[in-house]
């Protein structure tokens, strides 16, 4: 997913927890509501009030685990028919979260890889799509470029399916990488060519 190129993770987090459907100061009055429905619904209201005594990421991941499982896919149900039939209102606030939670969850994810890959390699990576076109610096689709345990630069590839050509927009090598870094970015972009199908590579 692209993300905004002066997005934050702390920033997302805000996002995530202070949404306008179920704010905080709303979600007390919640989840008495579901401790008086079925069991389901009281293990929800669980996860709704230990949410309210968490902080920080723990405060974003309790809240989170009221729409996802542990395996961080999305719950089926996040409350039970008979409560949304008793209280449609509410049944609407989850719904309305639900959807607004789905970006910021993918973007959370992203921005962690970003850090992650950061702290990993020294290699600070954005994709560029959201970077005003004078702020470029690596190209909009750029990638980095993993050679052995290190990121040696990037690759701006771009799918032109009309052509049946994969056009190479741009390459830009970190001063440190190693004199096989070229050869070995030309051999994934011709893979990644024979995947895509594409039946030639330009270097633009």
């Amino acid at each position: 997913m692209a993300i905004c190129f002066s997005a934050t993770i702390e920033g997302v987090e805000r996002e995530i927890v202070d949404g306008p459907h179920l704010p905080r100061s709303r979600r007390e009055e919640v989840a008495a509501i579901l401790a008086a429905s079925s069991k389901a619904d009281q293990d929800q209201a669980g996860r709704l009030r230990e949410a309210l005594v968490f902080s920080g990421s723990e405060q974003v991941d309790g809240y989170l685990g009221v729409f996802l499982t542990e395996g961080s896919t999305p719950r089926k149900s996040v409350v039970t028919k008979k409560l949304c039939d008793a209280r449609p209102q509410i049944a609407q606030w989850f719904d309305a979260e639900t959807g607004r939670l789905e970006r910021l969850i993918e973007r959370r994810r992203a921005l962690t890889t970003r850090d992650r890959t950061q702290a990993l390699f020294g290699y600070f990576y954005r994709m560029e799509i959201y970077v005003p076109p004078h702020l470029r610096k690596l190209g909009y689709w750029a990638m980095p470029v993993l050679h052995g345990d290190r990121i040696v630069g990037s690759v701006d590839p771009r799918f032109d399916r009309a052509r049946g050509e994969l056009v190479v927009n741009k390459v830009v090598l970190q001063p440190d990488a190693p004199r096989s870094a070229m050869p070995a970015i030309r051999r994934s972009v011709k893979e990644l060519a024979e995947w895509l199908g594409a039946e030639k590579v330009v270097w633009a």
